[in-house]
């Protein structure tokens, strides 16, 4: 009996069909799927707009051989060209989000007064801020806590724009090691421009629009040790080996 295979197009187009599935029943149900349901915000259709654009997209390149020819292609320094694009248009995205004054969750937890501008830089923040005490449990936010206090400090802004700061910075930093990350282990250009759109259209993302949260930084320095990881894998040295250790222990 003769087995049928279906092409690597078609497979990595339904992967995608289903992705882009779980936005729409968001947009439909946004309570009962709250955490996919954020292109609805955009208001005026806008959201179901681009989701219905994203699967038109998929289906067309299925159609029409679009995916075959870009895997014919070579990406040399194309790839780079593209991911550090990427990484500036999600920094004027990230910085442009006005989630920054929309204050909720445990957000007065960590800064009882998002607007206070702090004038003096305790010596317990400086201690803080460069600790590796790996007992404390609550190290990963007195770092990012004592990181945005030192900010305001420095630059005498208000603690909610120092975090929303820190989110764009982090977040281009994020994007940029997770996609050259992709970039490495997927096996062609088709591959490449999927996974990158399931990157830059992720919920994860939302942690870099300005909210007062501890793990913007955390997922930059994660995606930059995934990335030296694989560096290493595939090439070990002495540096990367060093650079990757460093990242872990930071992590």
């Amino acid at each position: 009996m003769k087995k049928t295979r279906i092409s690597e197009g078609i497979q990595v187009t339904l992967v995608a069909m289903l992705v882009f599935l779980l936005y729409l029943i968001a947009l439909i149900f946004p309570d009962s799927w709250w955490g996919l349901h954020y292109p609805a915000f955009l208001g005026g259709g806008k959201g179901m707009f681009i989701v219905l654009f994203a699967v038109g997209f998929a289906l067309y390149g299925t159609k029409y051989s679009f995916w075959e020819g870009m895997a014919k292609r070579d990406s040399g320094i194309i790839k780079w060209v593209g991911i550090i694009g990427c990484t500036i248009v999600a920094g004027i995205f990230f910085h442009a989000m006005p989630i920054a004054k929309d204050v909720y969750g445990d957000a007065l937890k960590i800064i009882p007064s998002p607007d206070f501008v702090i004038s003096e830089f305790a010596d317990q923040n400086k201690e803080l801020l460069t600790s590796f005490d790996f007992t404390n449990l609550k190290l990963g936010t007195d770092t990012t806590v004592s990181l945005v206090i030192w900010m305001s400090y420095k630059y005498q802004i208000e603690l909610q724009d120092a975090f929303r700061i820190l989110g764009t910075i982090s977040g281009m930093g994020y994007v940029f090691f997770t996609l050259a990350t992709l970039f490495k282990i997927a096996r062609n250009n088709q591959q490449r421009l999927l996974f990158s759109l399931m990157v830059v259209g992720s919920p994860i993302v939302l942690n870099f629009c300005g909210h007062i949260e501890i793990y913007a930084p955390i997922l930059f320095v994660l995606s930059a040790f995934w990335y030296g990881l694989i560096c290493f894998v595939n090439k070990p040295t002495w540096i990367s080996g060093v650079v990757t250790l460093f990242l872990c222990f930071l992590n």
